[in-house]
């Protein structure tokens, strides 16, 4: 299999095997090591100190806000 059509496979297939959509937000720039779960997201992100500490935020914990940022190492729900 060339390796276009091999990537293109396997993205296909992550993709239909996803379960949820990955929640928008920044938080990815100063987060590592993110998880998704049935209802959160976890994540070790740096700190105000530029130490990495491991946060939650539960979805049910945003009360219809859906983006997600790092705020001095802690995951949080904001309006953006």
């Amino acid at each position: 299999m060339k390796p276009i059509v091999a990537a293109a496979a396997l993205a296909a297939g992550l993709y239909a095997g996803a379960a949820f959509a990955i929640p928008p937000g920044d938080y990815d720039r100063s987060c590592r090591n993110i998880r998704e779960g049935r209802d959160g997201l976890s994540a070790s992100c740096r700190d105000h100190g530029g130490r990495w500490v491991r946060s939650t935020v539960r979805f049910a914990s945003c009360s219809g806000r859906v983006y997600i940022q790092n705020i001095g190492g802690q995951l949080r729900c904001t309006t953006s």
